[in-house]
């Protein structure tokens, strides 16, 4: 039997479901608005899980099978959100992902990433060499970029982000993350960022966590919360959006996902 607030949470999901469907016909056959850009917006490309341009696509995987798999990574993470603490050891993602990823460049090697997009945590993170364990390559090396740094706390900068206030604490000296059944461990750095269209965005001495140990198969998480220590707030933005078109059409190449104040 389940419980009441499972029974709760899988009609909340199949409600979503449901509007999600409308949205994604909206989107497909009704009139489309171009959002609102400027200069200083970043607009980056999304990739879904289950697309042909995805590093996880799956050719075999039936139209049951990638339902009943989103089925299961929604319930996860709905059952996991139902449980979070406010420490940023415990935002992120249960052991099973899905959902949309950004890719991304790091480093003077600009070596690419593929990052998950997560509106519920708020630290960007990559894995980083020396690696505990197997994960999708090619993985970022510190030691080989002339623009990373070892973030520490010892000294105050003015636009330090780790004098982080409210409820959600990290150590700079290092970062270990749990969350669900996976972790992530390793440490604070600041490094060079390219992301959008032709590598065109450049963003110098983000703060970042570059995880040296995960049981997450993936390249790392881009979490956009809105925290001094997220990716947004080092930006200096205010809002994002994210345009999702036809989920069902596995060549679409058109979801973006947009970082500004006039998105």
């Amino acid at each position: 039997m389940f419980a009441p607030n499972k029974i709760f949470l899988l009609l909340l999901l199949l409600l979503l479901l449901l509007l999600c469907i409308h949205i994604s016909a909206s989107a497909v056959g009704g009139p489309r608005r171009r959002p609102t850009l400027d200069s200083k917006t970043l607009l980056t490309k999304l990739i879904y899980f289950h697309s042909a341009t995805s590093q996880h696509y799956d050719p075999t995987k039936t139209i049951k099978e990638i339902s009943e798999y989103d089925l299961n990574t929604s319930i996860s993470r709905g059952l996991y959100l139902m449980n979070v603490s406010l420490d940023i050891e415990s935002q992120i993602y249960p052991g099973e992902l899905n959902g949309f990823e950004v890719p991304l460049w790091i480093g003077s090697r600009e070596v690419q990433q593929f990052v998950y997009m997560d509106t519920a945590s708020s630290l960007l993170w990559v894995n980083c060499e020396p690696c505990g364990i197997s994960v999708p390559g090619p993985v970022y090396d510190p030691k080989y970029s002339i623009f990373y740094k070892v973030k520490s706390c010892q000294g105050r900068d003015e636009d330090d982000v780790c004098d982080l206030s409210g409820a959600i604490r990290i150590g700079c000296g290092g970062k270990d993350v749990g969350y669900g059944s996976g972790y992530s461990q390793g440490n604070l750095g600041r490094e060079t960022f390219k992301l959008g269209k032709d590598r065109g965005e450049v963003i110098h001495g983000i703060v970042f966590g570059c995880a040296h140990r995960s049981n997450l198969f993936m390249n790392g998480i881009l979490g956009l919360g809105h925290v001094p220590i997220s990716f947004i707030s080092q930006y200096k933005a205010s809002k994002f959006s994210y345009c999702i078109g036809d989920l069902s059409d596995g060549t679409y190449a058109y979801n973006m996902l947009a970082i500004g104040d006039k998105v």
